[in-house]
């Protein structure tokens, strides 16, 4: 309790909680007077919420600096959480991070050389060319004449760390004790990966050991370089690693000067296959900043705080999953989606199913003509639009897949407007399976993959037998009543509500229609004052209804095309 005390005098984790008290008190508020006003109206409020809450946690993440600005940058990936409001407005946190002074940076550095920079550095350029939330760049040349980049951990970063990870943890506990945020959300898990990912980018021995495994996955592709890290002068808070002279790969011009555009599309594209497909072990951070191109080439990869890891289950359930999307099986997506864990307990199956094939349909269904007639701006807007709408939930360890995934084919894409992602894909897919068993190649590899194959033909193969003994069943259960057809739980709830909605309008329609009779009947007698004032208020309360009626009508057809 004391340490809870504590925590309240400072000024940081005060401004951090009461920010997150104060938008679940907002949300609050509204759930309670939702039901006074129409749906349309509702909806129109909640994303009002949305975009004045994402802006002002925006605008103290800019403020406090720190672990806020990457708990934005970690949530601005997670669609699944959070709606497009959110999301648009946490990605601007990207490039929202002031350098520190230099001459902290220099006390860091010192303190974790145990002597002064000029007795290791003959120049030390104290502009920063890089800063991050928890760490910035600095260009240098070592004594013997090697360009280095020194990447220093900011002072006082820890401390600011511990308390954000305190306030967070807090802020979890409230919101699983007094929301229901925590019935669709596993809160814990989402913690647990933050604070991993948090732990493994402060620990700068841990970086440059990810990146000498990632440079020595691709020993043999001259195509990809990793900068070489000097471990003499590598602590966990500085990393000292040879200096690339290269351009941004978002930087077109340079690019396409380079007369390397399209085979950098396909390098990049086929390295992620790789790493994912075959090695387990990706780049989770693949923005612009992090890629550079050389004039020979080169794809240069940097900063390895953020990796990935893909184990042998999770490789198996995505073949499954690219299996069932090229055969647009609906039903066999949503089986290894559920296999993977990207559905939540909570989830109706059956409702999925119709959502993926109106996916399936709208975005994949020229695909025998043309895979290039694949818009991928409206296939990101499909997928984005049902993993909000729908139950899906993304596991641990594959948040950063995703939006690395994402950030890629933006890239890809800008390189080359013709890149055909399917083509490059198709010799990686079916070295899937040989790479999980050993390199591409060898014949444990082989023998894995016919392995694979016999499996999926046994598999087909008995479910074409059982298909005539399903299908009796299944007539013998409907004759006998022991089978019946229900809807789904969405669909009798839409239903109920729709009934009920009927049921109210007859009734206001009766005592409005009521109101207009006894009106007239008093306005042609005695009381011409007081029937006038009814005939006044029937009218009006019709006009209410009809309009009413106009407006629901407006709002079911504006509703998103993932609810049925």
């Amino acid at each position: 309790m004391k340490h809870y005390i504590k925590l309240l005098f400072n000024d940081r984790f005060r401004k951090v909680f009461f920010l997150f008290l104060y938008s679940g008190l907002q949300f609050w508020w509204l759930g309670k007077i939702k039901k006074f006003i129409s749906t349309e109206a509702s909806n129109r409020r909640y994303k009002e919420l949305y975009q004045e809450q994402a802006v002002k946690f925006t605008n103290t993440a800019i403020e406090l600096q720190g672990l806020l600005i990457k708990l934005g940058q970690f949530f601005s990936s997670r669609v699944d959480i959070l709606p497009k409001e959110y999301t648009d407005e946490l990605s601007k946190l990207q490039d929202a991070v002031q350098p520190v002074d230099a001459k902290l940076i220099r006390i860091r550095m010192e303190t974790e050389l145990g002597t002064s920079i000029d007795n290791v550095f003959s120049e030390f350029s104290e502009q920063a060319i890089a800063a991050a939330s928890l760490g910035q760049v600095h260009k240098a040349r070592l004594k013997n004449g090697q360009e280095v980049a020194v990447k220093v951990l900011r002072p006082g970063i820890e401390e600011i760390i511990a308390i954000d990870l305190q306030t967070l943890r807090i802020i979890i506990a409230v919101l699983k004790r007094f929301t229901k945020f925590a019935q669709s959300v596993d809160l814990d898990d989402v913690n647990q990966e933050f604070h991993e990912t948090i732990n493994d980018e402060l620990d700068y021995v841990k970086e440059g050991k990810s990146a000498e495994q990632f440079q020595a996955n691709f020993a043999d592709e001259p195509r990809i370089y990793v900068p070489k890290i000097y471990w003499d002068y590598t602590t966990e808070k500085l990393l000292v690693l040879e200096y690339i002279d290269g351009v941004k790969i978002t930087d077109l011009y340079a690019v396409k000067e380079f007369n390397i555009a399209s085979d950098l599309a396909e390098t990049i594209f086929s390295s992620y296959l790789k790493q994912v497909l075959v090695h387990g072990f990706f780049h989770a951070d693949p923005h612009p900043g992090n890629l550079l191109v050389t004039k020979e080439g080169t794809l240069v990869f940097i900063d390895f705080g953020m990796m990935g890891y893909v184990q042998k289950n999770m490789k198996e359930s995505m073949v499954k999953l690219v299996t069932a999307v090229f055969k647009r099986d609906a039903g066999a997506v949503v089986e290894a989606l559920d296999h993977v864990g990207f559905l939540r307990p909570n989830a109706d199956k059956n409702v999925l199913i119709k959502s993926i094939k109106i996916l399936l349909n709208n975005v994949f269904g020229d695909m025998e003509n043309n895979v290039k007639n694949i818009d991928l701006n409206e296939l990101a807007i499909e997928v984005r639009e049902l993993m909000y709408s729908q139950p899906f939930q993304i596991p641990a360890r594959t948040t950063f897949l995703g939006k690395a995934l994402i950030t890629l084919a933006g890239i890809c894409r800008g390189l080359d407007e013709n890149f055909d992602a399917i083509k490059v894909s198709t010799p990686y897919i079916s070295e899937l399976l040989p790479g999980m068993e050993g390199s591409p190649g060898n014949d444990s590899g082989s023998n894995s993959n016919r392995a694979f194959l016999f499996d999926q033909a046994k598999t087909i193969a008995l479910d074409v037998i059982a298909i005539p003994e399903k299908l009796n069943r299944m007539i013998d259960g409907l004759e006998t009543g022991e089978l019946r057809f229900h809807p789904s739980k969405t669909f009798e709830q839409n239903m109920l509500e729709h009934q009920s909605e009927i049921a109210s309008r007859v009734i206001r329609t009766i005592i409005t229609a009521g109101v207009g009779v006894i009106g007239a009947i008093l306005y042609n007698g005695d009381a011409q004052q007081l029937g006038s004032i009814l005939m006044v208020v029937s009218g009006f309360t019709g006009l209410g209804l009809f309009f009413g009626r106009s407006s629901n009508k407006q709002g079911r057809r504006k509703r998103p095309r993932f609810h049925p």
